[in-house]
């Protein structure tokens, strides 16, 4: 049985990203929620086609676009053709596990089909480091490391957000195909981001690569130099932050509606709350009361429950184990 954990760090930056775009989250849902997603789901599926074409990813990106020596009539419908294939992947990422490999080979050679005979196959040739930044593992390697990568997403109980992360940062350092890593790798985390949050929906990694491709590949370079994901993760939440901040404020103007109240606000993060939701976080796991109290050195009982525990559930940024038995010996406390 693999044992196999990605090596990551989670730095305090890591964790005050998470609380800003979970606050950030909250304050979006008073614009969109699902039906607003469901009902717009046309657009969005266009712009996701849009984002998701102009990663530079194919043979297709604009260096070739803008050659001579194509044949522009072969070149419209090459295009044609890869809009349909991304299309398509779209429209059924919701037939598909995360967690499973198959599924997500599935969904590549969905995304890859008018791309050849590769498309949903590991590559069976090594790369040539001079083509990219850093030497990819062999390919003789690369089925046995996609299952331990896979086994690892499956079992994992950290946080969406840096789950995602550390999924899409591997398998660019894997590099399982040919073409349509960074592609997929994209599609992938914001399928997982949107089982977590759904407006995620609207605010795609394909979009927010497309327009930071240079601080991306940065990041990737700078995760592999230091064999630890954290500059990719810092980099993702960062950017992550600043779509949906950029995102809310392009509808700031827009009132709530009868059916939308505007919600209650969010008692401010103080101190005491960032180092309940720090616990949490280092343990990678639910705690109970007296396994919080004794992590962060407290004694009073009552303190805890008014400083740190109640502030923190009503920010909505960690949950009870046992909601319906707020006061049962077995309850235990987790992020959301």
């Amino acid at each position: 049985m693999s044992h196999f954990q990605p090596p990551f760090t989670i730095t305090a930056k890591i964790i005050h990203y998470i609380s800003d775009i979970a606050e950030a989250l909250g304050k979006l849902s008073v614009f969109y929620n699902k039906n607003d997603i469901h009902q717009d789901r046309e657009n969005i599926v266009k712009n996701q086609v849009q984002n998701t074409l102009a990663i530079a990813d194919s043979d297709l990106t604009n260096p070739h676009i803008n050659t001579p020596h194509r044949d522009n009539g072969h070149l419209v419908a090459e295009i044609a053709q890869e809009k349909n294939d991304i299309a398509n992947t779209y429209n059924q990422l919701d037939n598909w596990d995360t967690n499973l490999c198959n599924d997500f080979l599935s969904a590549h050679k969905t995304l890859t089909l008018s791309r050849g005979s590769n498309a949903g196959h590991y590559r069976t040739s090594n790369v040539d480091k001079g083509k990219r930044l850093q030497m990819a593992p062999q390919a003789l390697h690369i089925p046995q490391m996609m299952e331990e990568l896979f086994s690892w997403l499956a079992s994992s109980n950290q946080h969406p957000l840096i789950k995602s992360s550390v999924f899409h940062y591997e398998l660019k350092f894997i590099h399982p195909f040919v073409d349509g890593n960074s592609r997929i790798g994209c599609i992938w985390q914001t399928q997982m981001l949107k089982q977590w949050n759904p407006l995620f929906t609207l605010i795609p990694i394909e979009g927010i690569v497309a327009t930071s491709e240079e601080q991306y590949r940065a990041a990737i370079s700078n995760s592999t130099e230091t064999g630890d994901s954290c500059a990719f993760i810092e980099y993702i939440l960062e950017n992550v932050l600043r779509a949906v901040l950029t995102f809310s404020d392009s509808l700031s103007d827009k009132k709530p509606t009868p059916q939308q109240p505007p919600p209650t606000p969010k008692p401010q993060q103080t101190p005491q709350v960032k180092a309940l939701i720090n616990v949490l976080f280092q343990a990678g796991d639910s705690l109970n009361r007296k396994q919080l109290q004794a992590k962060l050195n407290l004694k009073d009982r009552k303190h805890f429950r008014e400083r740190y525990l109640k502030p923190a559930i009503d920010a909505a940024l960690i949950e009870m184990t046992i909601p319906d038995k707020p006061n049962s010996k077995l309850q235990k406390y987790r992020l959301v």
